[in-house]
C-alpha cells in the first residue's frame, strides 16, 4: 500500500496550510492544519512551522496506522 502526504494553502496563507495523508488503495484520508500563526513573527523567523508540520505528519501517519512495509510518498512542497 502507498500513503501520499501533500500540502495545500502555502501560497496564500489565509487560513493556514492543510496537510493531508491519503492511502491510495483504500481511499482513507486524514488531514490537519498548520495554523496561520506559525507564519507570522516571531514564529516564522524561528521556522516553527517546520516543527509543526513534522508533528502533524507523524500524527496523521499514526491515525492511518501506517505499517512498516508501506511506501510513503511526500510532496516536495
Amino acid at each position: 500500500m502507498t500513503i501520499v502526504i501533500d500540502d495545500a494553502g502555502s501560497g496564500d496563507l489565509l487560513f493556514g496550510v492543510v496537510i493531508g495523508a491519503y492511502r491510495k488503495e483504500t481511499g482513507e484520508f486524514k488531514y490537519d492544519v498548520i495554523d496561520v500563526k506559525y507564519f507570522k513573527p516571531p514564529r516564522f523567523k524561528r521556522k516553527e512551522y517546520l516543527k509543526e508540520s513534522s508533528r502533524i505528519v507523524l500524527q496523521l501517519l499514526k491515525k492511518l496506522k501506517v505499517r512498516r512495509d508501506e511506501e510513503i510518498q511526500i510532496c516536495r512542497g
